[in-house]
C-alpha cells in the first residue's frame, strides 16, 4: 500500500509511523538512539521499499548530518549504513552523498579519514555505470585539489579515491576529457615520487597508471619525458619509483608508448647491465627495477 504523510509517499514496507519515527529518532538527544534509528532506517531500506524523492531526500539529509555528529559513534555508523544502501540511492542523491563524503575525507577528522574513504571507495564501484557522468562532476575537482594537499594522509586518500574512480569511469573520462583537470592531477602525482613516504608512493604510481588510460597523447608523452628525466642509473633508489610508473602505465596502455619506446629502451638499457660490485643498492630495488623493465620489454616482443 501507499499513503501520503506530511507531503512524503511512504511505500508497502515502511509504515508511516515507522519512517516518521525513524527520521525523528535519528536526531534524538541520545546518541544511542540516534545509532540505532540509523541502523534499522538502512534495515527497511534494504527490504526493498521503494523510496519516494521527498523521502529519499529526508533520509540521505538525516544520514548526512550524522556523518558530522558529536558522537564518534554515531558518525561511523552513519557511515556503515551509507555503504550499505548506496545501491539504493537515486542518481540526483548519489552525487549529492558522495560530494559530502568526498568534503568530510578532506576536511572531517582523522579518526574517521579512512572510514570516509572507504565508503566512499565502496559508493564509487557500486554505482550503476549510468552515474559515470555524475560521479565525476561532482567528486573530480574536489579530488584532485585534494591531490595536492598539504597533509600527506589526505593527499594519499584523495589520490586513492581518484585512482578508483578514473578506473571504474575512464570511459566517461575519455569521451568527456574536461571533466578532470589532468594537468593539475599529474603536476600533484609526479610530486609524491620522491617522497619518503613510502605508501604514498605506490598510490601516486597506481593512479598514474589509470591516469595513463584518459590522457591525451600529448599530455601522455609529457610524462613519460618527465619520468625518463629523473631516471638515472647512478642513483638506483631515487629512480625506482619512476621506473615503476613507467611499468604501472605500460601495463594499462602499453600501445600508447610506440612513440616513446625507444627513448624508454635507451634510457632503462643500462639496468639491465649486470650489477657492479661497487653498487650498493638493495637487492630488493634492484630486483624490482629488473622485473618491471624486463615487463616493458616483454610489451616490446609481443605487440
Amino acid at each position: 500500500y501507499q499513503r501520503r504523510v506530511h507531503g512524503i509517499l511512504i511505500f508497502q514496507g515502511m509504515t508511516e509511523g515507522r519512517i516518521a519515527n525513524l527520521l525523528k529518532d535519528m536526531e534524538h538527544g541520545d546518541q544511542d538512539n540516534r545509532e540505532m534509528a540509523a541502523s534499522d532506517m538502512s534495515t527497511e531500506i534494504l527490504k526493498g521499499a521503494k523510496l519516494d524523492p521527498n523521502l529519499e531526500k529526508s533520509i540521505l539529509q538525516a544520514y548526512m548530518k550524522q556523518l558530522t555528529d558529536t558522537s564518534l559513534n554515531v558518525r561511523g555508523n552513519a557511515v556503515k549504513c551509507i555503504s550499505k544502501i548506496g545501491s539504493k540511492i537515486s542518481e540526483g542523491q548519489f552525487g549529492t552523498v558522495a560530494n559530502k563524503l568526498s568534503e568530510c575525507v578532506v576536511k572531517g577528522t582523522d579518526e574517521f579519514r579512512d572510514i570516509y574513504s572507504t565508503c566512499l571507495r565502496t559508493l564509487i564501484t557500486e554505482a550503476d555505470e549510468a552515474f559515470g557522468k555524475t560521479l565525476c562532476t561532482c567528486l573530480l575537482e574536489p579530488l584532485v585539489a585534494g591531490t595536492g594537499h598539504k597533509v600527506d594522509q589526505i593527499r594519499e586518500q584523495c589520490i586513492e579515491i581518484t585512482n578508483e574512480l578514473l578506473k571504474r569511469f575512464n570511459v566517461v573520462l575519455v569521451n568527456h576529457p574536461t571533466l578532470i583537470k589532468a594537468d593539475a592531477l599529474i603536476e600533484n602525482l609526479l610530486r609524491q615520487l620522491p617522497s619518503s613516504n613510502a605508501s604514498l608512493k605506490k598510490r601516486a604510481t597506481a593512479c598514474f597508471g589509470s591516469l595513463a588510460v584518459v590522457l591525451s597523447p600529448k599530455q601522455l608523452s609529457g610524462v613519460i619525458t618527465v619520468l625518463l628525466q629523473n631516471i638515472k642509473p647512478s642513483d638506483k633508489v631515487k629512480s625506482c619509483p619512476f621506473i615503476e610508473t613507467l611499468g604501472a602505465i605500460s601495463s594499462n596502455v602499453g600501445y600508447k608508448l610506440d612513440p616513446s619506446f625507444n627513448s624508454i629502451f635507451l634510457a632503462l638499457s643500462e639496468f639491465c647491465k649486470q650489477k657492479a660490485p661497487t653498487d650498493t643498492t638493495p637487492e630488493d630495488i634492484d630486483n624490482e627495477i629488473k622485473e618491471v623493465i624486463l615487463s616493458l620489454y616483454d610489451y616490446s616482443v609481443r605487440k
